[in-house]
């Protein structure tokens, strides 16, 4: 004799309903792996701008120290001033960076103990570059330095 039984619950769809999971959990893994590369790019572009706005930022400060530095005061005058207390302001482009240069002279001679006499300037150099200043994608950097200066040709005698 033959019995015909069925079972309460048919095993039947319970292959499609695990491969929807598994499809699931793979495009989860998909989507993180997507999105940390992205995290990982972004932040890679940033480090090399970062880099380049540092450099950018190093040389305008090489450039003021060798203005103010000049054996000439027309020249010092022109990036620094001659008046202590107001200190100089130049905006320039440089590599796509948005320089900022200020240059303050301390307006102090001093003497070196050995009859040498010198002059302090204060000079402060911000490189900075983003669509959108102010937003959190802006790169800058500030290079500060102090520069001693000897005795310069006055100024109106340099050719």
């Amino acid at each position: 004799m033959k019995h015909n039984i069925k079972p309460l619950f048919s095993n039947k769809g319970f292959s499609i309903v695990s491969a929807i999971f598994v499809l699931v959990i793979l495009s989860l893994l998909g989507l993180a792996m997507v999105t940390i590369n992205a995290v990982l790019q972004t932040t890679s572009v940033q480090a090399s701008v970062s880099a380049q706005a540092y450099y950018t930022a190093v040389s305008g400060v090489e450039w003021a120290t060798y203005q103010a530095t000049g054996r000439c005061q027309d020249d010092h005058d022109a990036i620094c001033g001659n008046v202590s207390g107001t200190p100089t302001t130049t905006n320039f482009n440089l590599n796509g960076f948005a320089v900022t240069l200020t240059c303050d002279n301390f307006g102090t001679t001093f003497n070196d103990g050995n009859g040498f006499p010198y002059d302090l300037d204060s000079i402060v150099v911000t490189a900075s570059k983003s669509a959108n200043p102010g937003s959190p994608d802006q790169i800058s950097r500030t290079i500060r330095a102090t520069v001693t200066k000897g005795k310069t040709i006055p100024a109106g005698s340099c050719i």
